[in-house]
């Protein structure tokens, strides 16, 4: 994997090998950048402005990136790799990941339903062999769409493995198809604080 990656750092030009900031102290590039990966058809951030306020009230140089079908792959790749923070919910735009510099952080946002076990394997173990650490954001009951489209006693809410236990397809529509997410900035806040630790910027010579 990291040979991959050195791959396509050179056949794409991707500057960054790792998540280092620029040597000159009074340098815009030495703020931590956090780029956050837009949605929206399903799994949408709803206040996606007060999460980059809050982001940009840490120190984080904030850029919001919407990749979709018709999107320039070596243009996205050279914002990815101009990351030090990546953030999304779960979906395929975390894939992006892969151009990411060694040391950056990603953060997934993992929605409603019981879906640990789909984050872990799709995009928690991978960032291990990436040489990316990674951070976890779960959604709760109060942060999901779903707590406004079904009744509170619902097993889509109450009891998500019954809704697993019908299969992907009924899975899939629920907790990836109809949900949008608003996550609590005061935890997403701590989560981003958690990610800047882990960053060297902090770090004076």
């Amino acid at each position: 994997m990291v040979d991959f990656r050195t791959m396509l750092r050179g056949a794409l030009g991707l500057e960054r090998a790792v998540a280092e900031p620029s040597g000159d102290r009074w340098d815009i590039r030495r703020r931590p950048r956090l780029l956050i990966i837009s949605r929206r058809n399903s799994r949408a951030f709803l206040n996606e402005r007060a999460m980059a306020d809050m982001a940009m009230s840490l120190g984080f140089d904030v850029r919001l990136g919407e990749p979709d079908i018709s999107t320039d792959v070596s243009k996205f790749a050279r914002l990815v790799n101009s990351a030090d923070v990546m953030v999304g919910v779960h979906g395929a735009g975390l894939t992006n990941m892969v151009f990411l510099p060694a040391g950056a952080v990603l953060i997934q946002v993992v929605p409603y339903g019981g879906l640990e076990w789909l984050a872990r394997g799709t995009f928690k173990e991978p960032a291990a062999d990436m040489q990316i650490h990674y951070l976890e954001y779960m959604i709760q009951l109060d942060e999901t769409t779903l707590s406004e489209q079904y009744p509170k006693d619902d097993p889509v809410l109450k009891d998500p493995y019954s809704i697993h236990k019908q299969g992907w397809n009924a899975l899939k529509m629920v907790y990836l198809d109809k949900q949008n997410v608003r996550p609590h900035l005061g935890r997403l806040k701590n989560t981003f604080m958690e990610a800047l630790k882990l960053l060297p910027h902090g770090h004076t010579n």
